[in-house]
């Protein structure tokens, strides 16, 4: 028995008011991953996740994640299901640990802007993609990881056409990876009053911001 035929069956089970035309889109994209080679990597990440989202489908109210802001967001909904948790926790005791830690991201992702790849980033400064790359490995420019050789760079990092003043010595203060860096940027801090050490970045206060950034991670830092 086929994929393609599981996968239909299971489908029409899943979204039971899909309709004919959606139920063979669905069953096209299937039988289209199945005739590429059977050693792509990529064929079989669709299939396997086409098959467990047809298997959370099962079990929940959809509707109740249907409103996410983005596609990332919806399958994130999905996995923090109670019922899915439930199942992945079986395998792995860290999967709600992990789930939070991912759901943490994609706030850190959106705020103040979002992020934007390094081509788009360096339109906005007057720079070119590898000035971007370069500039995140001088430590001048932050780059989260999103994939194999993949970053995204916060907008919050640019002011009035150029990168924000004081970011280079702030990121050298912190000894943790980009996403604390980035965390420890939007969050606010105790030892700044209140302030997030943005905020205080964009009034000029470098050293302030310096200064709590060494301290970043002990007792009452922030």
């Amino acid at each position: 028995m086929s994929n393609a035929f599981l996968f239909e069956e299971r489908f029409r089970k899943a979204v039971p008011k899909a309709g004919e035309m959606v139920t063979e889109v669905a069953l096209q994209t299937v039988e289209l991953a199945e005739a590429q080679p059977k050693d792509s990597s990529r064929v079989v990440v669709l299939i396997r996740s086409l098959k467990a989202i047809l298997g959370v489908l099962e079990k929940i109210d959809a509707s109740k994640v249907a409103s996410a802001s983005s596609d990332f967001e919806v399958i994130l909904s999905l996995l923090e299901e109670p019922e899915v948790i439930s199942e992945l926790s079986k395998k792995d005791p860290l999967a709600s640990a992990k789930l939070r830690g991912l759901r943490a991201q994609m706030q850190i992702a959106q705020a103040e802007g979002g992020c934007l790849p390094a081509e788009e980033a360096g339109e906005m400064i007057g720079i070119g993609k590898a000035a971007v790359h370069k500039a995140r490995s001088e430590g001048r420019l932050l780059g989260l990881p999103r994939g194999q050789n993949q970053f995204a760079f916060p907008v919050w990092q640019f002011s009035s056409g150029k990168i924000l003043t004081g970011l280079k010595d702030v990121y050298a203060a912190l000894n943790c990876d980009p996403w604390m860096k980035a965390s420890f940027m939007l969050a606010k801090n105790t030892r700044l009053d209140g302030e997030t050490p943005l905020s205080v970045l964009r009034r000029g206060e470098i050293a302030r911001a310096v200064q709590a950034a060494k301290l970043y991670g002990e007792h009452g830092a922030v």
